[in-house]
């Protein structure tokens, strides 16, 4: 979370970024999930340049898939036309020197393109032969699966290649076997009953010399 920063420039990795009241700011950014900005102006956004020793595995460590890099994806709370006037993204040429705080290491994280990674909430159709099931975050509107498909295959068809390594372990897992069919009961359905069950016998109650006592089971003295 960045707040109440103006004229900075950062680098960082993150699982989400969230930015308020921020003005004139750059980032150069590595984000897991879409970027979010609020009340915040002249937003600047480039993918993550920097570099150190044992930042590979860090991220590992980190759960962060270095190529699912989504620091293009911005939404801004207070922007419902979606203008975009309020932040931009740099261009390759605007793009400055990489960031190496410990000495000279590869940047493990390659570059993504805009739009190149389809977002969760969008998707084009992956039944569109055009667009050889790999939809962009520019396409737009809502994919629609049927109640058979798992989160692993619906992730594999939006192009989400981390949703898809996260849920592949659990797609491979042997199917649970299915229970008896049940029975119905006397009255009704019963769901638990595999059959038709006995009725209790009620105990023989008595009437007292005054009115019905329900819980007496003798005559009073």
């Amino acid at each position: 979370f960045v707040r109440d920063c103006k004229n900075t420039t950062f680098t960082l990795a993150c699982k989400q970024l969230r930015t308020r009241d921020c003005v004139n700011c750059r980032f150069y950014l590595y984000s897991k999930t879409e970027p979010i900005i609020e009340t915040s102006s002249g937003m600047e956004f480039a993918p993550f340049n920097g570099a150190f020793k044992g930042h590979a595995e860090a991220m590992r460590n980190a759960n962060l898939q270095p190529d699912h890099n989504l620091w293009f994806a911005v939404y801004d709370f207070n922007d419902e036309a979606k203008t975009g006037k309020n932040w931009r993204l740099l261009d390759r040429s605007e793009e400055g020197e990489e960031w190496h705080p410990i000495g000279k290491f590869k940047n493990c994280c390659p570059y993504v393109a805009p739009g190149s990674i389809a977002l969760p909430s969008q998707g084009a159709d992956p039944t569109d032969p055009n667009n050889k099931g790999k939809p962009t975050a520019q396409s737009g509107g809502m994919m629609s699966f049927s109640m058979n498909t798992s989160l692993h295959e619906a992730a594999k068809i939006t192009g989400d290649a981390y949703v898809a390594q996260e849920t592949a372990a659990t797609s491979k897992q042997a199917p649970k076997k299915t229970s008896p069919k049940k029975k119905k009961s006397g009255v009704g359905w019963n769901p638990d009953a595999s059959s038709s069950p006995e009725p209790a016998k009620a105990k023989p109650q008595k009437k007292t010399g005054v009115g019905w006592n329900p819980d007496a089971f003798s005559e009073p003295s």
